[in-house]
């Protein structure tokens, strides 16, 4: 069997399951009233889906977030440093 990549600050496997991912926005957005609308939050993931440093379809190589996660809150921006895209 493959041995499976590591997240280098964890020991927990960096590819994470559209389900594992919808599970976690489901739990942690009951408690948050100010989100993005839908279409911000569309428009944010489509611009990561094509960014070249997002790693595995899930993870930003600059700050390690999920980008299904982070794109949903208002106070959080694309963590490029050289040219933000949100």
């Amino acid at each position: 069997m493959p041995e499976k990549s590591l997240c280098k600050g964890c020991s927990q496997t960096v590819h994470v399951a559209k389900k594992e991912i919808a599970a976690l926005l489901e739990m942690q957005t009951k408690s948050f009233s100010d989100l993005v609308t839908d279409a911000i939050y569309q428009e944010r993931l489509e611009k990561c889906n094509h960014c070249p440093n997002l790693l595995y379809g899930t993870t930003c190589q600059y700050c390690g977030c999920l980008v299904q996660y982070k794109a949903k809150f208002p106070d959080k921006h694309c963590a490029s440093p050289d040219n933000p895209q949100w």
